[in-house]
């Protein structure tokens, strides 16, 4: 099921999202989900593989009908990035709807080699815990525009999501909602 969540929309609860870039740390971790009593799987995407660990509470989803901000791009300076919001903008929240599905936490750490006056290109760390999974996988990014692009090192596939960067961080935008991340201190 992992090599096939970039290829296609994952189904998260009720919120349907084409991801992107967490084609790189999603696909690893339900590709290798494991009880709290057996041992990780071997397929060396631990977080002690990549030195990233994630940290705070499990981020579930907010609802609010609000519009979708519009993708702006922009520079994400090197450094480690925590998931702190999942907004899905289709949706109020309700007695019947969960603000605690899916529950995850995640992490980027990115780290420029290239900048260029249409582009900027380095290294990415991606770590997502789903309890009771926690994977860790490195790849590569880019930002082009408004798109911000990712490669899986362990398939080599590649992704791409729109996103604005922001003063403490940035937005990743998808069909119906926004992953907010900031920067760790």
């Amino acid at each position: 099921m992992g090599e096939e969540i970039g290829a296609r929309a994952y189904e998260t609860g009720k919120m349907r999202v084409h991801h992107a870039i967490f084609a790189v740390v999603l696909g690893a971790a339900t590709a290798g989900c494991h009880s709290a009593s057996s041992p990780p799987a071997s397929s060396g995407t631990s977080a002690q593989t990549c030195g990233l660990s994630t940290v705070g509470p499990l981020i579930g989803y907010s609802h609010r009908t609000t519009p979708l901000p519009v993708a702006s791009g922009g520079a994400i300076p090197d450094g480690t990035y925590d998931l702190v919001q999942m907004v899905d903008h289709l949706r109020e929240t309700d007695p019947r709807r969960s603000n605690e599905a899916p529950a995850l936490r995640m992490a980027f750490r990115f780290t420029t080699e290239e900048r260029s006056p249409n582009h900027t290109e380095g290294s990415l760390d991606a770590a997502v815990d789903v309890p009771p999974a926690q994977r860790c996988e490195r790849g590569r990014f880019a930002t082009v525009g408004q798109e911000l692009r990712g490669l899986r090192a362990r398939n080599n596939e590649l992704s791409s999501t729109a996103y604005s960067a922001t003063p403490d961080g940035f937005i990743l935008l998808f069909e119906h909602g926004a992953y907010v991340f900031r920067r760790r201190s």
